[in-house]
């Protein structure tokens, strides 16, 4: 016969056992404690700073003195501070083009022809061009070549 101390129930006589821990609030909780035992807020806001400055999520968590398991253990439990953390995570990526917009409303052409080098590489990327040469370059040999050919002399000369 196996009894529990706090309960003092009889685990043969297969009644449900209610721990108190689960159920009764102010008594003590099973397990790690959340984020190590560290503030709630304080921890949420160090992971909301380091994510909005573009860190990964194991940068993040070092910065807030957690454990990356305690980390995904949250957003795990809490979906929303997940997709908020996944809007953060955008964040250097759109003042990386306000600060490209600001310069072409300035009129920085560097920037300007930068910018579209990479939206446009087909028309403005300096490789493009030279590609586009070179094939115009092989086109015309080709046809001197056939030129020759036709009128009977050898092209390699």
């Amino acid at each position: 016969m196996i009894t529990l101390e706090k309960e003092r129930t009889n685990i043969q006589d297969f009644s449900f056992v209610v721990y108190p821990y689960q159920t009764q609030e102010g008594l003590r909780k099973i397990g790690r404690p959340l984020f190590d035992g560290k503030d709630e807020a304080e921890v949420i806001a160090k992971l909301q700073y380091a994510f909005s400055i573009g860190g990964t999520s194991r940068e993040a968590c070092c910065f807030a003195g957690i454990s990356t398991d305690s980390y995904y253990r949250y957003c795990k439990n809490n979906p929303d501070f997940r997709n908020k953390i996944e809007l953060l995570q955008t964040t250097p990526t759109l003042l990386a083009r306000k600060a490209i917009f600001q310069a072409l409303l300035n009129g920085d052409i560097k920037t300007a022809r930068w910018y579209m080098e990479r939206k446009c590489p087909q028309e403005f990327s300096p490789s493009a061009s030279v590609s586009h040469q070179l094939n115009e370059y092989e086109r015309r040999i080709e046809y001197l070549e056939s030129l020759i050919r036709k009128h009977g002399i050898d092209p390699s000369f």
